[in-house]
């Protein structure tokens, strides 16, 4: 089901989430839907790396628990069985052509407050519309995958014409928050957020950013002390040493080394240049226009400080649990005063 209505910005609150790729002095970037899904820590890409790890790592424990080891004499049969382990993730190796030709070749919609344009980039071909004539329209998609899960989808669309009498949609997720943000989402307050900067600039957009983490560098990903029993009440502790913690370690073994991967691969794949015709002197480096033209990717230390969050420390309890708990309450505060009445 397909369903499309324009959109009125004054009746939503701003609200923004990883869509935002960069928030510069004149120019709005905006990841589009697809770029959006592949981009970003547990994103697309993310999550591919995870899966080809997993099923990796999952099929060498089989053969050994099963079978032993494939080059002992007279195992063939484990030798032959691994052959069609390796089988699974690489069919995921080779479909890694997706996020990296999307890391590689995708160009975010630019809104320009200094030219008052809009422009976006598809297959080598830059499409401009003024900003004044833009009509933002909110698109609900409803459909089924493979294995028939419902889905919906809460869609920004943007018209550009295609200097032939017609038009390119250009669809940007809607909703797109981490969770546990309390901000305002889906496509009008999208679309809210673009009309602020567009009409008063970067400094009146919410200060809050709810969005999450491009990807971790090496050194964040080294495994610190974490507190194990973080519950106040003791009756729960048994259940986070023998239960929550096992399955921590186990979520550190999957997540170290799919981060480790998933940062090498996206910071090491430079983006193609950013066409002459989206080009800000007042926004943009010149290098953009030969090199690599993706703004540098927000951490994980990024996203906490622009949070106001605190990493909890210690090895079996909290040692700073009072700064962690005062911070909660500091971003609570914020969420309740920016929250519309």
């Amino acid at each position: 089901m397909d369903r499309t209505h324009p959109i009125s910005a004054n009746l939503a609150t701003p609200g923004a989430g990883s869509q935002s790729e960069r928030i510069g002095p004149t120019c709005l970037d905006v990841r589009a839907r697809t770029d959006n899904f592949w981009t970003g820590l547990g994103g697309g890409g993310w999550l591919w790396l995870w899966m080809i790890l997993c099923f990796s790592a999952l099929g060498q424990i089989v053969v050994f628990v099963l079978e032993g080891a494939p080059w002992e004499p007279g195992n063939s049969w484990a030798a032959h069985f691994q052959i069609h382990v390796w089988l699974v993730p690489l069919v995921f190796v080779l479909k890694l052509v997706v996020p990296i030709w999307v890391w590689r070749k995708h160009l975010p919609v630019r809104f320009n407050r200094r030219t008052r344009e809009v422009s976006m980039e598809l297959r080598g071909k830059v499409y401009t519309v003024p900003w004044d004539e833009l009509v933002g329209r909110r698109r609900d998609l409803t459909g089924f995958t493979f294995p028939g899960v419902v889905l919906h989808d809460k869609l920004l669309q943007i018209d550009f014409p295609d200097g032939k009498g017609g038009t390119l949609k250009m669809l940007i997720n809607g909703r797109d928050h981490p969770n546990g943000v309390p901000m305002p989402d889906g496509p009008e307050a999208l679309w809210s957020y673009i009309t602020v900067y567009m009409e008063q600039g970067p400094d009146a957009l919410p200060s809050l950013t709810p969005r999450g983490e491009d990807y971790v560098k090496p050194s964040e990903s080294l495994v610190s002390p974490f507190p194990i029993l973080t519950a106040r009440n003791p009756v729960w502790w048994p259940l986070q040493l023998f239960v929550g913690f096992p399955l921590a370690c186990l979520f550190i073994v999957t997540f170290v080394p799919t981060s480790l991967l998933h940062y090498w691969l996206y910071t090491s794949i430079p983006r193609q240049p950013l066409p002459e015709a989206m080009f800000d002197p007042e926004n943009d480096d010149p290098s953009v226009l030969t090199g690599n033209s993706r703004p540098p990717g927000r951490t994980l230390r990024d996203i906490m400080r622009l949070r106001g969050q605190v990493a909890p420390r210690g090895i079996l309890f909290f040692r700073n649990r009072e700064e962690v708990d005062a911070a909660l309450r500091r971003r609570e505060r914020e969420a309740a005063r920016r929250s519309p009445k």
